[in-house]
């Protein structure tokens, strides 16, 4: 496992020189005005590399449990079962994305880390990603919430607790896959850091976002995080995330939502969850609203630029080409290693009627118990 940390970059150059040298020096007024007025946010500033590195280890159970002690008893339970023990040393990452979202948090125990960890059986053995949003508290950053919608966002870690929740399942029964789990863990909070609306930031894969609600901060950390699993081809890749409002609009908070690319694995998830009476109903990517993504000075927005419904689709259609290893997402088609990548997203409630709950897991668990090495 490597605990990473994405460090806030201290101080920033005064924006107007960096302006003023990358306006066109021979730009007439009006234009030399235009360049002013449309430069985003982001790109004032002086250079500020995104990047994340490995900052403590963890070589004994003892140590581990040290530094569980703050936890509940049944969630250090939960995280001492991974034997959480193996670290690489001063991996950097530029996690674009995740550093956006949670760098205008400054206490450093809620810096934003990317927890990645791997449990490696046999080569043989099929390889399962799974990918949880961990924001532990979302503010809404600058695109700030009501004060009656912040008091349900200690839930907002609820995907990275579904993920551990279903490692510790997988691990606990020792099925024969090989397992990798991806936890990006933030908080979206306001401060002259903030990331801003209009920003554009470039992701791991390369692939730039332009910032049309800084709300929407739960998709741009998986977006990294994806895209770091996928590099690896696993054969079955797995996001839970309590992503978006509009899922609840459409389906209410006892049934979760999914979203996946492959109609037969879609058709497994759907048998096992009604066996296991995990209430799920799959939604569509629906490629028509691909389009509302588009941006005029990046690959993507993290939302619609009309605004308009059906963002629950268009989240999972943001997530989609990270997902499948293509830069920017736009439209259908495979990653580089020449075969699409097997993805399923779950967009939870994560406490359906005020209580925490499950939603997915059970029915996942079936799946990733059945699943064959992909040829």
């Amino acid at each position: 496992m490597h605990s990473l940390l994405l460090p806030r970059v201290a101080g920033r150059v005064a924006p107007f020189p960096r302006l003023f040298s990358s306006a066109r020096s021979s730009a007439s007024p009006p234009d030399f005005l235009a360049d002013f007025s449309t430069v985003p946010p982001s790109l004032l500033a002086g250079p500020a590399p995104p990047t994340c590195k490995v900052v403590e280890t963890v070589a004994t159970k003892a140590e581990l449990a040290e530094k569980l002690g703050s936890l509940s008893p049944d969630v250090r339970s939960a995280l001492a079962s991974l034997n959480l023990l193996s670290f690489s040393p001063g991996r950097l990452i530029p996690c674009g994305l995740i550093h956006a979202v949670g760098r205008a948090t400054e206490a450093p125990d809620r810096l934003p880390r990317l927890v990645d960890f791997c449990s490696t059986k046999d080569p043989s053995f099929p390889t399962v990603a799974l990918v949880g949003k961990g924001v532990c508290f979302d503010t809404g950053g600058l695109s700030m919430k009501s004060p009656m919608g912040m008091l349900s966002m200690k839930k907002d870690m609820g995907g990275a607790a579904h993920v551990i929740g279903l490692a510790r399942l997988i691990l606990s029964q020792d099925l024969p896959v090989n397992l990798r789990v991806l936890v990006p863990c933030v908080e979206n909070n306001v401060d002259a850091a903030s990331i801003r609306p209009l920003d554009v930031v470039t992701s791991l894969s390369g692939a730039t976002a332009e910032i049309g609600n800084t709300d929407a901060e739960g998709r741009l950390v998986l977006a990294d995080a994806l895209s770091l699993a996928a590099a690896r081809e696993p054969d079955l890749l797995v996001d839970f995330a309590t992503l978006t409002g509009a899922a609840r609009v459409a389906l209410g908070s006892a049934v979760g939502a999914f979203f996946c690319n492959c109609d037969s694995l879609a058709s497994e998830i759907s048998r096992a969850a009604a066996e296991q009476r995990d209430p799920l109903w799959r939604l569509p990517l629906y490629e028509g609203y691909d389009k509302r993504l588009e941006s005029k000075i990046a690959d993507r927005r993290n939302v619609p630029g009309d605004g308009g419904a059906g963002g629950a689709i268009t989240a999972a259609l943001f997530l989609r080409g990270f997902a499948e290893g293509r830069k920017g997402g736009e439209g259908e088609g495979e990653g580089g290693g020449g075969r699409k990548q097997r993805w399923v997203h779950f967009d939870v409630d994560g406490m359906p009627g005020g209580k925490p709950d499950v939603s997915g897991m059970r029915a996942m668990f079936e799946v990733i118990k059945g699943l064959e090495k992909s040829e």
